[in-house]
């Protein structure tokens, strides 16, 4: 699975979750008759719903500082090679000074990101963005 899919994942895991889990638990409230999970599933339904509307953006941001967190080597879909995701990258004419998650890794002139790295193996081109 690309970086990029996996950000998805994360995303829409993320940003309609609170509801999700809202309409997971009500059910079981009222199977269970039970106040305190008919309250929580009250709570995560009204808490949800303004996550839902305005929480588009706060969940984007949390989704990539989480795979960064998570995501330590890419792997080549061609030749199967691992390598790590942290190091010393080039965004167009610039070379960064200090390792950074390939995520993190920005040119500081034009704001540029990588879009694509080469294997380091079999040379076949790696999305990233």
């Amino acid at each position: 699975m690309s970086l990029k899919s996996k950000r998805w994942l994360l995303f829409f895991v993320m940003h309609p979750g609170p509801l999700v889990l809202a309409f997971a638990i009500f059910p079981l409230a009222v199977i269970t008759n039970s106040d305190t999970l008919a309250m929580l599933s009250g709570g995560l339904c009204c808490g949800g719903l303004h996550w839902l509307l305005l929480g588009f953006w706060p969940a984007w941001l949390l989704s990539r500082a989480i795979l960064v967190q998570l995501c330590r080597t890419l792997k080549c879909p061609c030749c199967g090679f691992e390598f790590d995701a942290v190091g010393r990258w080039s965004v167009g004419d610039y070379t960064d000074h200090a390792e950074r998650h390939i995520l993190n890794a920005r040119n500081p002139i034009d704001g540029g990101r990588i879009g694509h790295i080469a294997c380091p193996k079999c040379d076949s081109t790696i999305l990233v963005q």
